[in-house]
């Protein structure tokens, strides 16, 4: 097993432990069901059937557990929008793509479920280090799409001029 070195996000213990991903599966049910301002680490003790202890072995607080949650909904996202960026052919498609998916996510998660998305919201509030992780992705996404635009906007003659000085 690897060591988890840094409390990174709130993590303790080994990294690759079945354990972690039983906890966080069974917090996503729960924080689902009942929301995340109204659960409490006692809750999810009760709900997973771990100690507290035992819980607090691999997480640090609700908050880490959350953002472990976080952190799988945005690596799904993240995987999607690097193969909508690469399947895309022109910036215009690759924009409108990137748009959809993050929209669509949003909105995805906002109706079918709110308890979740609210974890969201906690997250952009209280300014979780995930919340920036997320838009520094999205921001350099969106900077590819531009940069792409902008080069491919100029007319051939003036890339050709730049390649030849």
């Amino acid at each position: 097993m690897k060591e988890h070195t840094a409390t990174l996000c709130g993590l303790r213990g080994p990294t690759d432990h079945c354990i972690r991903d039983q906890i966080v599966s069974a917090a996503n049910d729960h924080f689902s069901h009942y929301g995340y301002g109204k659960t409490t680490v006692s809750d999810l003790v009760k709900a997973i059937g771990f100690s507290k202890a035992y819980i607090y072995k691999f997480f640090d607080s609700k908050q880490a557990i959350c953002e472990a949650i976080c952190s799988r909904c945005m690596n799904g996202a993240l995987e999607a929008v690097g193969e909508a960026m690469r399947t895309a052919g022109s910036a215009s498609e690759k924009f409108c793509r990137l748009f959809d998916l993050l929209v669509g996510n949003a909105a995805k998660l906002f109706v079918n479920d709110r308890k979740l998305y609210d974890i969201a919201v906690y997250a952009a509030a209280e300014r979780w280090p995930m919340r920036r992780k997320s838009a520094r992705c999205c921001a350099r996404s969106f900077k590819k799409v531009a940069k792409m635009a902008n080069l491919s906007s100029k007319p051939r003659w003036m890339n050709a001029a730049r390649l030849s000085t």
